[in-house]
């Protein structure tokens, strides 16, 4: 059991809350910690001091604020107890079982001196988290459905004082460095809150955890965020309930298109964490598709360039911001489909090189290569390079043939091999491209990959 779980209903709900506070605005310093013990300064009016140390089955906790003089376990305690659980000290504690008290006998050694220093005109006497102990007669034994009713009691979730506040705000950011290098969209998230004059204070990074997506003000924020923590893992040994957020997260097909216009519709979505960056905008329309361009750059050369067209729009390469596989275009501003077939191994090379130049009495020869490339895609040429673009009906056919024996064995063996004709053109089934370039007649005989599929199933089936 986590130790702010196992502390948590000795200390007030505001006092767990103001020191939740203490703890994220890094108000606490530990001087030193172990599994058994932690001394701490915390920042608030003024610097007090804390100790906390496990004596056999006694936890004894000291602070120097005058709550704890007055009334018990301070908000300094709890955030001490937070700092100390989130760097692994008091380890032992969790393992002590009986009762916790607080006991004013420490042992003498240099920290307690410094502690006699700062807290003289703060005396604490001892504040017991629960009661010590008293000899009680002997008492009946309890019904059996007492001791079932307590154990429902044992397995329920502990209370929490986790708050979200209403005028608090969640943006999405794109990291647009890390979805380069990840390879798909990372959306990092940060928190802000309106300052009294008006205008926002500068963004922090929000601690959300599962418990408390079901808190956030908007629905939109509960919708996005129980999408992106998704599942936990089935081999987890604890609960996920209280599982913290990740800043960011790697957003991949088909989850991208379905997520990314429900973060764009908020509001709150930015390429840039900068005050007078605009919010993204999700654009509705046609996707784009990516083509390739062969045409003339000056008298004597050519040049293959790639472009993303929408209608009548035209776009080059080094336009967007972010190209995402599965896929979205990412400009200023704005985020649009990307047509679900883009072959990104265009994409990327060519925004990296802008061009393949080449000779221009090569341009022909060029046209094929594209046009026969294992990776397809479409091509756009000039009047003078025009070609014929037609629908092939294909004619399956098998060769089978014996293979030589090797050196031990004494049955041949048989292998068949399935191809497809296309007006006298044979092309074998796992071939690539989309299709024949003929260079005499430019005619492109577009294979039909659709039609292809029931003689290569019947061949495998009878294999």
């Amino acid at each position: 059991m986590k130790l702010s779980i196992l502390l948590s209903s000795h200390f007030e709900s505001h006092v767990r809350s103001r020191g939740t506070g203490y703890y994220r605005s890094g108000s606490v310093r530990i001087k030193s910690g172990s599994e058994s013990a932690v001394e701490a300064r915390v920042h608030g009016a003024r610097q007090y001091y804390v100790e906390m140390t496990l004596g056999g089955r006694q936890l004894n906790l000291r602070c120097s604020c005058p709550y704890f003089e007055s009334t018990g376990p301070c908000k300094h305690l709890w955030a001490t107890v937070l700092a100390a659980e989130a760097q692994g000290h008091l380890s032992a504690v969790t393992g002590a079982t009986g009762n916790l008290v607080v006991n004013d006998d420490l042992e003498e050694d240099e920290d307690a001196a410094l502690f006699e220093t700062e807290v003289d005109d703060y005396r604490r006497p001892v504040r017991p988290l629960i009661p010590p102990p008293q000899p009680r007669a002997a008492k009946p034994p309890e019904p059996g459905w007492r001791d079932r009713l307590r154990q429902v009691t044992a397995t329920a979730e502990p209370a929490t004082n986790e708050h979200w506040p209403a005028s608090r705000q969640l943006l999405y950011i794109v990291n647009v460095n890390a979805s380069i290098t990840q390879g798909c969209l990372v959306i990092s998230l940060i928190a802000r809150e309106p300052k009294r004059a008006g205008g926002w204070k500068k963004p922090t990074e929000p601690r959300l955890t599962r418990r408390m997506i079901q808190q956030l003000p908007d629905p939109a924020d509960r919708h996005i965020l129980g999408l992106l923590a998704g599942a936990s893992s089935y081999e987890s040994w604890t609960s996920s309930w209280h599982h913290e957020l990740p800043g960011s997260f790697r957003v991949t097909h088909p989850l991208l298109l379905t997520l990314m216009p429900l973060v764009a519709a908020t509001g709150r979505c930015f390429m840039e964490v900068e005050a007078e960056a605009p919010p993204l905008i999700w654009d509705d329309g046609e996707p784009w598709h990516f083509e390739l361009s062969l045409g003339r750059t000056d008298v004597s050369q050519w040049a293959v360039r790639g472009l993303l067209r929408r209608g009548d729009e035209e776009m080059g390469l080094k336009t967007p911001v972010l190209l995402v596989p599965g896929g979205l275009v990412f400009t200023r501003g704005r985020v649009a489909r990307l047509a679900a077939d883009t072959r990104f191994e265009w994409l990327e090379y060519l925004r990296r090189t802008d061009r393949i130049e080449i000779p221009q009495d090569e341009a022909q020869a060029v046209l094929a290569e594209l046009l026969n490339h294992p990776v397809p895609a479409q091509v756009q040429v000039p009047e003078e390079l025009r070609y014929e673009e037609v629908r092939g009906t294909p004619r399956p056919c098998l060769t089978v043939r014996a293979l030589e024996l090797g050196r031990w064995e004494k049955q041949p063996r048989m292998v068949a091999e399935l191809a497809f004709e296309y007006d006298g053109q044979r092309v074998a089934d796992d071939a690539q491209g989309r299709g024949l370039y003929d260079p005499q007649t430019r005619r492109l005989t577009v294979r039909d990959l659709a039609a292809r599929k029931r003689p290569a199933i019947a061949l495998r089936n009878w294999a």
